[in-house]
């Protein structure tokens, strides 16, 4: 893997420090020309635990929805256990977003399927042997029904689910409300609403508000851009169809916050729960998984588990490097 680090297809990250970038030019769509980025940083960046260069293993994360891969505390905990980190910036999305982000032309949430199978072709080419997905949010959601589909094959070899997107943790009142709109994606899939998603989350996380990340505003703004009601209806549908029993044949590890918050009025305990998704769902779809299922929470942790405080995020890597050790993924 040495040489591929020189890769010409390749190109130097924003996050700089051994990240690498490429564009992937995927399918045009009814928008036109489409393209994802992929960002890898490879455990030969680091000293590195556990080395062994005839065994190359790799993670590949995908972000949620308004958002971008910037976690780098991520990557550099994989590469010292040996794995070759790869973040990859959805279609529209972040790295791959033009300067009016929106996302438009997706009926279906299996057609970001197309960029993961060709991520994954890139990463076995460059010698990868074993392979985990690491989903947050819609990339969870996104993960969930690839792996669903792909079970059988030898795409992937373990799953790993942050708070994945299984439902919208809103009043029951605007749960109806957002429901019935989808409904009119039939004859209005073009027409845009506002999300659900309050922006005191991302203030909770920012330097430049409350919190301790820095990242592009621009690409994870704190009020979510409005989405189509066609957006609206295939995240419904697929919410729908993880209501029904369904088979992963790999092992699958599901992390979310110990509880979910509504009232926002609560302040003290934004920073310490989860005000995005609901994780009672999360638990009654990781119930209706048929297979080796691991199902943890963390008290104290937001919906991004990766950016809790300090201590949450502790625990959350031990259990993640624990669960992979448990499946000889370590």
């Amino acid at each position: 893997m040495n040489g591929e680090y020189d890769n010409p297809a390749y190109l130097e990250d924003i996050l700089h420090n051994g990240f690498q970038q490429r564009i992937l030019n995927l399918e045009a769509d009814s928008g036109g020309t489409e393209t994802a980025v992929l960002v890898r940083r490879l455990a030969d960046c680091s000293s590195g635990e556990n080395l062994d260069p005839s065994v190359q293993k790799a993670v590949l994360y995908v972000h949620g929805f308004n958002d971008y891969f910037f976690q780098k505390e991520a990557a550099y905990f994989f590469n010292e256990k040996g794995y070759n980190f790869y973040g990859l910036d959805l279609r529209k999305c972040g790295r791959s977003a033009s300067s009016c982000q929106k996302f438009d032309g997706i009926g279906d949430m299996r057609i970001y399927h197309e960029e993961i199978l060709e991520v994954l072709k890139i990463i076995y080419l460059e010698g990868n042997q074993d392979v985990v997905l690491f989903g947050h949010s819609l990339g969870g959601l996104i993960l969930t029904l690839f792996a669903k589909d792909y079970s059988d094959e030898n795409l992937f070899d373990g799953l790993i689910l942050n708070s994945p997107f299984y439902s919208f943790n809103t009043v029951r009142t605007k749960k109806t409300w957002l429901t019935l709109a989808s409904h009119l994606a039939r004859i209005m899939p073009d027409v845009e609403i506002s999300t659900s998603f309050s922006e005191e989350y991302g203030k909770s996380l920012h330097k430049d508000s409350r919190g301790e990340w820095n990242y592009n505003l621009n690409w994870k703004p704190h009020r979510a851009p409005k989405i189509p009601l066609s957006w609206l209806r295939a995240a419904f549908s697929a919410h729908r169809e993880l209501l029904n029993r369904f088979e992963v044949k790999k092992p699958v590890l599901v992390m979310c916050s110990g509880e979910s918050l509504i009232d926002l009025t609560e302040r003290k305990k934004i920073h310490l729960s989860d005000i995005v998704s609901d994780v009672r769902d999360i638990s009654a779809v990781s119930d209706n998984i048929d297979g080796e299922i691991d199902f943890v929470q963390f008290d104290g942790g937001v919906y991004d588990l990766l950016l809790s405080d300090e201590k949450v995020r502790k625990e959350v890597y031990e259990t993640i490097f624990g669960w992979l050790l448990k499946n000889d993924f370590l």
